[in-house]
């Protein structure tokens, strides 16, 4: 990668047609700030979001991932995330983000959502929105408050109930 791309601080590479996420991705150590939304990306590789420490803003929303990078918790700067409309079914990845204030989801293929995403302790979530998954209920921290939280989730045995009428 040039040495002049180290320096970016801001990359959107939103509508492009990108089906993958380059590996040289880890060498932007001073991005704050990533746009790629609206590609056909379907993996993220291992290794490139430990790099990422001043990353604060990321859209991926509107690719084709199906699971996230497990190590995407050391990019511990992150504090919005968009994974809205992709193939989702597992979003653990993300507990141990401290900074993270507000996450979507919406559209993707969860059944539950990590209890641990929305304990204080863990980080900083204010919003959630989470609309359009086949969620079975929302986790009990989200009841008691603190989140503003935004889903439809469908009670399966509801649904079964509501097909055979």
């Amino acid at each position: 990668m040039c040495m002049v791309f180290t320096h970016l601080m801001e990359l959107n590479l939103s509508r492009n047609k990108i089906m993958e996420f380059s590996q040289e991705m880890c060498y932007l150590d001073k991005l704050e700030i990533l746009y790629m939304n609206q590609n056909n990306i379907r993996v993220i590789p291992e290794g490139i979001f430990p790099h990422l420490k001043m990353l604060k803003f990321v859209k991926l929303s509107t690719n084709r991932l199906a699971k996230l990078p497990s190590d995407i918790n050391q990019c511990t700067s992150i504090t919005y995330l968009d994974l809205s409309r992709n193939c989702l079914q597992n979003i653990e990845p993300l507990i141990g983000l401290p900074k993270l204030k507000e996450l979507f989801v919406e559209r993707n293929r969860l059944t539950e959502l990590p209890f641990q995403l929305f304990q204080a302790s863990n980080c900083e979530l204010t919003v959630c929105e989470a609309k359009a998954n086949p969620l079975r209920c929302p986790p009990e921290e989200v009841c008691a408050g603190g989140t503003r939280w935004s889903c439809w989730w469908e009670h399966t045995a509801t649904s079964a109930e509501t097909r055979r009428r």
